[in-house]
C-alpha cells in the first residue's frame, strides 16, 4: 500500500510496531491472493454457468467462501496497520 518509505520509517520503531507491520505485509498477501482468487472463480462460473447449473452453483458457493476469507483478511490488515501506525507514534511521543 505505502511502499517501501513506510517500512524506512517502521526501521527505527519498536519490536511491537515491527511486528504488527509484519502481520499487516502477511495479511495483505492472503488478502490480494484470495481477492484474485475470487475473481477467477467466479468468470469461472460465468464461462460454465450455461453448460452446467450445479457446477456453477457450486462455483458460485466456493467464490463467496473464497471472497469471505479475502475480506476477513483485509479487515486484519486493516487493524494491523492502524495498531502499527499507533505504536509508532506512541514511541515517538515517549
Amino acid at each position: 500500500m505505502f511502499g517501501k518509505k513506510i517500512k524506512l520509517e517502521f526501521k527505527n520503531s519498536s519490536s511491537e510496531a515491527l511486528q504488527e507491520m509484519k502481520m499487516y505485509e502477511k495479511h495483505s498477501k492472503r488478502q490480494t491472493l484470495f481477492l484474485s482468487s475470487a475473481v477467477v472463480i467466479l468468470i469461472t462460473g460465468v464461462v460454465i454457468s450455461p453448460m452446467i447449473l450445479p457446477a456453477s452453483i457450486a462455483i458460485l458457493t466456493i467464490r463467496v467462501a473464497v471472497e469471505t476469507i479475502g475480506v476477513i483478511n483485509a479487515k486484519r490488515k486493516e487493524k494491523n496497520l492502524h495498531k502499527a501506525i499507533w505504536l509508532f507514534n506512541r514511541d515517538k511521543v515517549i
